[in-house]
């Protein structure tokens, strides 16, 4: 089994995890919801775990200049000031994000997972596209885009190509990923059970953009999954507060929600499926 970096937060504080923002310039209305997102849990949770994809597209230090990137490190920035520290693990869009860009922003950056000890529990913190085994042309894209020769040319390239060649990968994703069954592109259970061998009592992933809520069996025990959803503007975002994890969605706030009129509904799963194994299957918008 291989080994994953343990953290420990000592404070009894809440501790908040979201995922899939998928941010973009062309969407606003999907950062403004962010944004207000970040500043609503502004001192009220002692750490939010930004488990990837927070960016749509993220090709290096190149990305970060970007006039909405800046307004999103900005907000998190102001959120870390607040005394709330902000983790970040990669996602399958935004793994060039670095902890040189990260940091100065009061962004942890923290690699491809992390077992997060707090509140009495031991959590396996991961983006989740490692669990979706079945789909196999993606792996082997995932191989390839996240080789060093790939990372390489990617940071010698000008910006502008950089972005043209980033998008054309995601429009073709997109594209092939609308054939694909909710079966190849979800979670394989048998690959979250052995997930429990690290020694862990619960797991928190996104990638799969349907916000589910259920329990996993292993051996004798029953380990607590928490899936998280994409925002489209709004979605959820999970806690942890007294040992007990928890699904809940995210609202404007009411001097807010006139920006947001026609910018979408929210993607927030089926919350009606919380504690309940049957809420495995399927899915909202597919991951790409």
């Amino acid at each position: 089994m291989r080994t994953v970096r343990t953290l420990r937060l000592e404070k009894k504080d809440p501790i908040a995890f979201a995922s899939d923002f998928h941010l973009r310039a062309e969407d606003p209305g999907l950062i403004r919801s962010a944004i207000s997102f970040f500043k609503s849990i502004e001192g009220r949770y002692q750490a939010l775990f930004l488990l990837g994809d927070i960016f749509d597209i993220w090709i290096g230090p190149k990305s970060a200049r970007a006039s909405f990137a800046r307004l999103v490190f900005m907000s998190l920035a102001k959120l870390s000031r607040s005394g709330t520290r902000v983790f970040f693990i990669a996602g399958n869009r935004d793994f060039l994000l670095s902890e040189d860009t990260a940091a100065p922003h009061g962004v942890e950056v923290l690699g491809e997972s992390v077992i997060l000890e707090a509140q009495e529990r031991r959590l396996l913190l991961i983006h989740g596209d490692q669990l979706c085994v079945r789909d196999e042309s993606y792996r082997r894209a995932t191989r390839i885009l996240r080789s060093a020769p790939i990372r390489t040319l990617v940071s010698r390239l000008p910006a502008v190509v950089s972005n043209m060649l980033a998008n054309g990968y995601r429009d073709h994703s997109r594209r092939i990923t609308r054939v694909k069954s909710e079966k190849t592109m979800g979670l394989c259970f048998d690959v979250v059970d052995r997930q429990f061998d690290l020694g862990v009592d619960g797991l928190v992933c996104g990638h799969v953009h349907r916000a589910q809520r259920f329990v996993s069996v292993n051996g004798r025990d029953k380990k607590d999954v928490v899936v998280l959803s994409t925002w489209n503007p709004l979605g959820t975002f999970a806690t942890l507060t007294d040992g007990e994890l928890l699904l809940q969605p995210f609202a404007l706030p009411d001097n807010e929600i006139g920006e947001q009129e026609g910018a979408g509904s929210a993607n927030r799963g089926d919350l009606g499926d919380q504690g309940n194994p049957e809420g495995r299957a399927g899915g909202a918008e597919k991951p790409n």
